[in-house]
């Protein structure tokens, strides 16, 4: 135990030096921006984070053109996370200025964050989180954006600390906290991030999920009966409804070094599924290499495939499962970021 804790510390010391020297002041200016309308069933296009001058950064696709457009970029920041809210009113994302790994440790540099008003495309700077570890995010409510970022203690080389944000729709920041765990005592702290959309939106449906089984099942609200059940052979990552309650959208993945095809050139590491209420079966699935994030708009599952340079978007009716388009960006592109293969070296 005594040798581990060494073997950890050394390099995290190392990491602490460099981190705090690349810390600094912001003096970046942005006008604020004003909520829109209702963006996903009343806007013709979407955002998706793809390569723009070998950075990555923001695209904006239209359905009716099947065109895809460079948004928003910096070529001094990367884009690194895009995430919406339920309804796709908003969408917040991040930036870094640099993004890499120091022996085990991964790093991120003057991470900022941006509100994109998709109702009105338009996007305000929100703020400078600051460098640090892993950046983690989720929407604890269709109102409530989460930030959590690891950052190393400038003062006792075996802290880590972690700050956790909250934001509103409006970019205004609700809650900001800071807890600092000894990773030799505690071990590395982990994010607490939850998943939503359990219930159909018509409420006659839930979701049930056994991560131990890998399975996933669907409970009928009315008589408490499970009327579907089935082994994902993956973790769950992500489930959705559409609105009308008639499918249910889910999405697997495994990651992790175990997986012997990770580095592989036909590598399955995630699947999604569509599955339809009022067949009471899954009536399509893909499987493969990505990490397979997703949108449901309107009637199209729009989700990534691949990794890296090889990742591209694929549009699909829902309804009748058919292929509408594919989105190929030059250097790669996804829903949340451009998907990238975990480096488990040291």
């Amino acid at each position: 135990m005594l040798r581990y804790r060494f073997a950890f510390i050394i390099p995290l010391l190392i990491f602490v030096s460099i981190f705090c020297g690349c810390s600094g002041k912001n003096n970046d200016k942005h006008t604020a921006v004003r909520p829109g309308q209702k963006a996903f069933g009343k806007n013709n296009y979407f955002f998706f984070v793809g390569n723009v001058n070998k950075n990555p950064g923001l695209y904006k696709y239209t359905f009716d053109k099947k065109e895809s457009v460079k948004f928003w970029s910096n070529r001094n920041e990367k884009v690194i996370e895009l995430s919406y809210s339920a309804d796709g009113r908003f969408a917040f994302f991040l930036t870094a200025e640099k993004i890499g790994k120091l022996g085990i440790f991964s790093y991120l540099n003057n991470v900022k964050l941006y509100l994109l008003n998709a109702g009105s495309a338009e996007v305000s700077f929100i703020k400078t989180i600051g460098s640090g570890l892993q950046v983690f995010t989720s929407w604890e409510s269709n109102s409530t954006f989460k930030i959590i970022l690891n950052y190393p203690d400038k003062s006792v080389v075996s802290y880590v600390n972690q700050k956790t944000e909250f934001y509103n729709i409006f970019g205004k920041e609700l809650v900001s906290e800071t807890k600092t765990y000894d990773i030799t005592k505690d071990g590395y702290p982990k994010p607490s991030l939850k998943m939503n959309m359990n219930f159909s939106f018509d409420d006659k449906y839930k979701i049930f999920y056994s991560d131990s089984a890998k399975e996933i099942s669907i409970i009928q609200l009315a008589t408490e009966k499970k009327i579907f059940s089935f082994n994902t052979g993956q973790s769950l990552k992500r489930a959705a409804w559409t609105k009308d309650g008639d499918f249910l959208v889910f999405s697997t993945l495994d990651i992790l070094q175990s997986n012997s095809t990770l580095y592989s050139e036909n590598a399955e590491t995630s699947k999604i599924f569509i599955y339809s209420t009022r067949k009471a079966k899954v009536v399509k699935e893909w499987a493969g290499s990505g990490v397979k994030d997703f949108l449901i708009i309107n009637n199209y599952l729009i989700f990534d495939d691949g990794f890296q340079n090889n990742s591209s978007i694929k549009i699909v009716e829902i309804k009748s499962q058919n292929n509408f388009d594919t989105i190929k960006i030059n250097g790669g592109c996804g829903i949340r970021n451009i998907p990238q293969v975990p480096d488990y070296s040291s």
